[in-house]
């Protein structure tokens, strides 16, 4: 995934807490490679594929442990692995990344492109 995080201004953009949290969130996307931001981004026709892995798998037996799961439930499971703004945060697993971002004051210039 190769995104750009942009500030409004200069002044956001040097900001201590803004820097941090972008060296984070830039060092959570080394780590965890999202392949989307959000989950608008991911294409219907990835979407459907994915539903129909998951049909497959239960079609071949695959162990109760692993599809233990609603497909409603595994599709969550899986968009929160894809996108960045549903990972759970570094600092905090019990909030996702978007909750972390907001929080942060000078988010409103946080962009991502």
């Amino acid at each position: 995934m190769g995104q750009e995080v942009g500030c409004e201004s200069d002044a956001a953009a040097t900001s201590e807490e803004l820097v941090q949290l972008a060296d984070e969130v830039a060092l959570e996307v080394a780590a965890m490679a999202p392949r989307y931001v959000r989950r608008e981004q991911i294409p219907n026709t990835v979407l459907d594929e994915r539903r129909a892995t998951f049909r497959l798998e239960l079609a071949r037996g695959v162990p109760p442990k692993q599809t233990r799961d609603t497909g409603a439930d595994h599709m969550e499971k899986w968009l929160r692995a894809v996108c960045l703004l549903d990972q759970a945060w570094i600092r905090d697993d019990r909030i996702r990344r978007a909750a972390a971002i907001s929080r942060c004051r000078s988010t409103r210039c946080f962009t991502f492109s």
